[in-house]
């Protein structure tokens, strides 16, 4: 999926039709985060482009931000994006991966929302996982959303067509769209993410989201 073309450019409004829930996901990720964060916080958002996540973390809230993402296009929508809503003050940018970022345990929280299932093999899962736990503090919060289970099951794949075609896509485009999912998207068993979770060092896991396919988690790091 080529965020840097036509996918990147429909971003938003592709996975507000093929993510249920998708539209107040990230109102529940800043209420996880209220119940747990000072005013001060500060928040590194592993995937950041389009913007609509920082945008509405930033909502009602003083928390500063570090954003990441390894395509330009998506980090120019989140800039703009931030500096429309006037978070820029809040909100600084950086294309490229959270290895990129200084090693040194800063953040306060970390989210990686729809990302996780793009990264290719258990290996490359944990690296990634590492990363974001190295740059957070002892007992900072990480959310993780993405999909799970065991491949692309048969009663899903139907539920998951039926939901887009509710949402008013067509079936071409929901035909191409299972197309590229299927080529580009990469499964983890829940189990399985429970062990990536614990070898990079995170603890007291909670599933609070339930859609499909999708699934969402929060974590303490240890």
């Amino acid at each position: 999926m080529n965020f840097d073309a036509d996918y990147g450019r429909m971003y938003e409004e592709l996975a507000s039709s093929t993510i249920p829930g998708y539209d107040h996901l990230f109102l529940m990720v800043r209420g996880l985060l209220e119940a747990r964060l000072p005013d001060a916080a500060e928040i590194l958002v592993v995937g950041a482009g389009g913007g609509k996540e920082l945008v509405t973390l930033a909502d009602g809230s003083a928390w500063s931000f570090v954003g990441v993402d390894p395509s330009a296009q998506m980090i120019a929508f989140a800039q703009h994006k931030v500096e429309q809503a006037d978070y820029g003050d809040r909100v600084r940018l950086q294309l490229g991966y959270a290895h990129d970022l200084p090693n040194e345990a800063r953040f306060d929280a970390a989210t990686c929302i729809l990302v996780l299932h793009f990264i290719a093999g258990d290996d490359a899962k944990l690296a990634l996982l590492r990363d974001i736990s190295a740059r957070l503090k002892s007992g900072a919060t990480l959310v993780l959303v993405n999909l799970y289970g065991e491949d692309f099951d048969p009663d899903i794949v139907t539920a998951w067509r039926v939901f887009q075609r509710a949402r008013g896509r067509t079936i071409e485009a929901i035909d191409a769209q299972e197309a590229r999912a299927r080529a580009t998207t990469q499964f983890v068993s829940e189990p399985r993410l429970m062990e990536l979770l614990d070898a990079a060092g995170f603890e007291q896991i909670q599933r609070f989201y339930t859609a499909l396919w999708f699934g969402g988690w929060i974590a303490r790091k240890k």
